[in-house]
């Protein structure tokens, strides 16, 4: 590696389930601060995500298994994120892509609550689990995933257009 970080060449190391990344980063202190950056938000987008759609779906079920529950209380742990990003990678190179939910709903809240378990979950599929559940269901299964209050505080609004059927 160089002295900047190679996004792609960070995502290598993870795909082959690379254990030392962090302690190999740590030689480097610009390398470190990046890759610190990085590991909280933008690292999961790209890890869970594969243009081909059977390793996307693989990549998904294990960021949810090994990672997700949990991943924001490791905040202040970045080489524990890095080892469990580790654990999520298919053991061979893979051609990631950066998930995103999708633009111009206000589902993609929900959605991106309900793809930590439903890693497949269209949007009608959406509409008929906030119809099924209560919001304490909902708050409390976004609690066990690692979102804060501000966060449920903005899904209750959302979770309420949608069990109205109004989105």
């Amino acid at each position: 590696m160089t002295s900047e970080l190679d996004l792609f060449a960070v995502l290598r190391f993870l795909d082959q389930n690379n254990m030392d990344l962090y302690s190999e980063i740590q030689q480097d202190p610009t390398m470190l601060a990046e890759f610190n950056k990085m590991v909280g938000w933008l690292l999961p987008r790209w890890m869970s995500g594969s243009t081909v759609n059977s390793e996307h779906r693989l990549l998904i079920k294990n960021f949810n298994e090994y990672a997700n529950v949990g991943w924001f209380a490791f905040s202040k742990h970045p080489e524990l994120q890095a080892k469990l990003l580790a654990c999520c990678g298919t053991g061979r190179p893979t051609k990631h892509k950066f998930t995103r939910s999708e633009k111009g709903s206000e589902l993609h809240e929900i959605r991106d609550l309900l793809e930590t378990k439903y890693d497949d979950i269209s949007d009608e599929e959406i509409q008929m689990w906030c119809r099924l559940n209560d919001e304490r269901n909902m708050v409390d299964f976004a609690g066990r995933c690692g979102y804060q209050q501000d966060e449920i505080k903005k899904l209750k609004k959302v979770y309420a257009k949608a069990r109205e059927g109004i989105l």
